[in-house]
C-alpha cells in the first residue's frame, strides 16, 4: 500500500484520536511528569493507545515510534521497516493543561528513515494541516479545503517569526534584535509553529533548543515540505530520523527556502 493510502487513514484516525482528547479536556485532569517540566496527562497516554491499537490493524508490517510508548531499545528493529509511524499523541501537553486550545495531535511517516507524510490537527479550532511527498500539502479548515504553497518571495525588512507561549529562548530574542524583526506569531506546539509558516501565517520559526525530539518534527516537516518549504537543523543539516538518541540535538529551522538560505546567511548559529 502506497504512501497515500496511510495518509488517508492517518485523516481517519486523527479525527477520532481529537474526539478522544476532547472527552478529557474540560476535565479536572491528573497530571504527571516524565522528566522536569514534562508533564503527561491521561488524554496523551489514551490517544496514544488508540492510534498504537488502530495504525496495525490496515498496516501491520509497519513499526510505530509514539512519544508515550518509546523505549530506545525498539529503534533498532524499527530501522528494519520501510515505514515507520512517528506519533506526538498531544503536541503542546501544557498548552491542553492551560487550555487555551494550542495543542495538536501529530501523526507523520518516515519512509526508509525520511518524513513523507505528515498530519498535524489543532483539535480546538477543528483545523488539520496535512501533506504527503508528491502529494501536495492541504487545510482543512472545518472541512473546507484549502491548497498550501509556502511563497519563497520576502522583504527581510518584514519577517514575521513564530514563537513558543510557553519557553522564550534567549537566543532567538537575540536574533531578532539583530535581524530587527519586530512581528512575530506566538503560539504552543510545535506543530502548529511550523503549520503557522506552511499557511504563511509566519515567515520562518527557529528552535535553538537540543532538547525536541522525533516526533516533534516527523510530521510538520513532512507538510511544510510538500508545501515547498524547508526543514533543517539551525545550522542546515538534514534532520535524522530513528537516530541511536532521538532527540533533535541541532535545533531546527523551517521557512521557505528563501528566507532559511537568508537567516543562514545572517545568523550565527547557537543553541540555547
Amino acid at each position: 500500500m502506497s504512501v497515500n493510502e496511510r495518509l488517508e487513514y492517518a485523516l481517519e484516525l486523527i479525527k477520532k484520536a481529537g474526539d478522544i482528547a476532547l472527552k478529557y479536556y474540560g476535565d479536572d485532569l491528573k497530571i504527571d511528569y516524565k522528566g522536569v517540566d514534562d508533564p503527561v496527562t491521561a488524554a496523551d497516554m489514551a490517544v496514544s493507545d488508540f492510534l498504537e491499537e488502530e495504525i496495525p490493524k490496515k498496516f501491520a508490517d509497519d513499526g510505530i515510534l509514539s512519544e508515550e510508548s518509546f523505549k530506545q531499545s525498539d529503534v533498532k528493529n524499527l530501522r528494519e521497516k520501510k515505514y515507520v509511524w512517528i506519533i506526538d499523541p498531544l503536541d503542546g501537553t501544557k498548552e491542553f493543561i492551560a487550555r487555551n486550545g494550542e495543542f495538536a495531535i501529530m501523526i507523520g511517516l518516515c519512509e526508509d528513515k525520511q518524513p513523507v507524510m505528515g498530519v498535524v490537527y489543532q483539535v480546538a479550532k477543528n483545523w488539520i494541516f496535512y501533506g504527503s511527498k508528491d502529494g501536495g500539502a492541504y487545510w482543512l479548515d472545518n472541512g473546507a479545503k484549502k491548497d498550501l504553497r509556502v511563497d519563497s518571495s520576502f522583504d527581510k525588512d518584514d519577517l514575521t517569526i513564530t514563537v513558543s507561549r510557553s519557553h522564550r529562548p534567549k537566543v532567538v530574542d537575540k536574533m531578532m534584535d539583530e535581524l530587527k524583526i519586530e512581528k512575530e506569531f506566538v503560539t504552543g506546539s510545535v506543530g502548529l509553529k511550523i503549520s503557522v509558516v506552511a499557511t504563511g501565517r509566519a515567515d520562518f520559526y527557529y528552535h535553538p533548543s537540543g532538547y525536541a525530539k522525533e516526533w516533534d518534527s516527523c510530521a510538520p516537516q513532512a507538510i511544510l515540505e510538500a508545501a515547498g518549504g524547508i526543514m533543517t537543523d539551525i545550522f542546515g543539516n538534514q534532520l535524522g530520523y530513528l537516530k541511536d538518541d532521538v532527540l533533535q540535538k541541532e535545533g531546527f529551522l523551517a521557512a521557505s527556502l528563501g528566507v532559511h538560505q537568508y537567516i543562514l546567511e545572517n545568523v550565527k548559529a547557537e543553541l540555547d
